[in-house]
Formats: structure tokens, C-alpha cells, sequence
């Protein structure tokens, strides 16, 4: 729908996941802050995205991405 093909193998999506040297192996909180970062940004690109023929399926990311910001900052709150 979006122009591009999904990976079909564990070896064509080896490209989307970090290298072992770029994680840092913090504590819990600051793993659930990085999730909640990642999340942000997410919505955010999807947001400036404006493409209507693609509008239902973002909604529903969208909102996937939402309910996710909202439980991991309720994981963090003091």
C-alpha cells in the first residue's frame, strides 16, 4: 500500500534491528524511556504523513502507538 515490500525472511529483516554495540543496557526505567522515545517519534512521522489513501491503516498504528505511549509512562510515573 505504501509502495514497498515487506522483508519475507529472518535475513532481510536482520537490517532492522540494532547492533549489539549500539544498545545500551541501562536499567529498566531508562529502557521504558528509550520505548517511549521511539514511540514518539513514530506518531509523530506518521502524523506529518498526510497520505489519505493510507489514512484508515495509520489510524490504526496511531492508536496502537498512543495506547503504548500512554501504558509505558504509566510504568515510569513515580
Amino acid at each position: 500500500m505504501l509502495g514497498h515490500l515487506a522483508p519475507a525472511t529472518v535475513g532481510e529483516t536482520s537490517g532492522f534491528s540494532p547492533k549489539g554495540s549500539d544498545v545500551d543496557h541501562g536499567s529498566a526505567i531508562e529502557m521504558v524511556k528509550d520505548l517511549i522515545s521511539d514511540h514518539e517519534t513514530v506518531v509523530k512521522t506518521m502524523r506529518e504523513a498526510g497520505d489519505l489513501v493510507t489514512g484508515d491503516m495509520l489510524t490504526a498504528r496511531l492508536t496502537f502507538h498512543e495506547k503504548a505511549l500512554w501504558m509505558l509512562r504509566a510504568i515510569i510515573t513515580e
